[in-house]
């Protein structure tokens, strides 16, 4: 049973201090410019250059979070539980009553691309009757993926309603967006067998 931090965006004041050092060495060196002093342009220089430094070194350890743990996201073969916090409250969904959206992108230090993946924007969305549920939830490893890909391929043998978006909004199966057309239909074909 695969299990996920759901989470909520936030803003983190270590990053705005960040970003106002960032911009104190470029006013630095501004006023220094104009007034034709050496020594502030130097100093503004290094203020900028380190604060920028600081930034990606405390993003790319993790200690720069942009997000709030907010409970525990698990998928079972017939259910969503979400054992949450005051703000989302604890539930369960059956699988057979409801339609789900994965919108998968990326997980914790994936590059996509020139891009790195933080695992903090994937989504699901639990569609019923009467309401939608949209959870943002943390994909914090390449074992996590194989969860989440193992759970969905149960998912889709057993007949639940899903469907899955990419990083960029493209369709995708078993979060997978580059299939080739053939093992796509070979492994529906196996999966649709086994019902």
């Amino acid at each position: 049973m695969p299990k996920f931090k759901i989470i909520q965006p936030q803003g983190n004041k270590l990053e705005l201090t960040l970003a106002g050092l960032v911009s104190i060495g470029l006013l630095l060196t501004i006023i220094s410019a104009l007034s034709k002093f050496n020594e502030p342009t130097i100093a503004g220089f290094l203020v900028v250059w380190v604060s920028i430094f600081l930034w990606i070194l405390l993003r790319q350890t993790g200690l720069l979070k942009r997000y709030r743990t907010d409970g525990i996201l698990s998928l079972n073969i017939d259910r969503i539980e979400i054992d949450g916090t005051s703000h989302l409250p604890r539930s369960t969904f059956l699988l057979k009553d409801h339609e789900i959206t994965v919108h998968f992108r990326g997980y914790k230090g994936q590059w996509i691309g020139r891009y790195y993946c933080y695992g903090e924007k994937n989504e699901l969305l639990i569609k019923g009757s009467s309401r939608t549920l949209q959870i943002r939830f943390l994909v914090g490893s390449d074992e996590q993926v194989g969860e989440l890909k193992s759970m969905m391929r149960t998912w889709y043998a057993t007949g639940v309603k899903i469907k899955e978006t990419g990083l960029r909004g493209q369709t995708s199966f078993l979060l997978d967006t580059d299939l080739p057309y053939n093992e796509l239909r070979a492994i529906k074909a196996e999966l649709m067998s086994s019902r």
